[in-house]
């Protein structure tokens, strides 16, 4: 049985036995009996009282020191994604045949539907490399070929409806949102390919 000595004033030992015979044979004869030594201040309880005993602060605490723990992982991490999807976001703005941005500022709602669903496109599957990695270089060996792989599907989508960024240019929403959906179920492809 593992034992767990806990001072008056709170400090906690671990011990493979309790100090004699006689408080060996007190505490394992009951099983929740607490030893208590006069001379020395500190009592015995066996690991699963003392794991109650901590109560909500103790498991507060081990949340908080997992917090500290992960927390510069998780920035490590959280910045690998988004710099790989404002990469690829910005990749796909610079290639399309048309000034997505200028668009979307003179109030273009097509230009600004299909740019919207890029970002979400992209996202999603990035979402899923940063959802099932181990480290930053998993994100990045498993980010870059998704984001290439969904500018594919853009250039395939730009094949399969002629003059797509001409057509965008004049809002017409028909071609934005066939280009928005066909971006988006790719994305879900892609990503439970990941996922699998």
């Amino acid at each position: 049985m593992s034992w767990r000595a806990i001072s008056s004033t709170g400090r906690t030992t671990a011990t493979s036995q309790p100090w004699g015979d006689r408080d060996r044979r007190f505490a394992a004869g009951t099983g929740r009996g607490k030893v208590t030594r006069k001379s020395d201040g500190w009592r015995l309880r066996n690991t699963t009282e003392a794991k109650g005993a901590r109560g909500l602060m103790g498991s507060f605490w081990a949340v908080f020191a997992s917090l500290q723990s992960g927390f510069p992982i998780l920035l490590l991490q959280l910045g690998v994604a988004l710099t790989i999807w404002l990469a690829g976001f910005a990749f796909l703005i610079r290639v399309t045949p048309y000034k997505s941005l200028p668009a979307i500022r003179s109030g273009n709602v097509a230009a600004a539907l299909s740019t919207g669903g890029t970002a979400v496109a992209l996202a999603i599957p990035i979402a899923i490399c940063l959802a099932g990695s181990v480290n930053g270089w998993d994100i990045i060996v498993w980010g870059i070929p998704t984001i290439m792989l969904q500018m594919v599907a853009y250039w395939v989508t730009g094949l399969v409806v002629p003059h797509l960024g001409s057509r965008l240019e004049h809002r017409d929403m028909a071609a934005a949102v066939f280009l928005l959906l066909v971006r988006l179920g790719f994305a879900c492809i892609n990503a439970a390919a990941i996922a699998a």
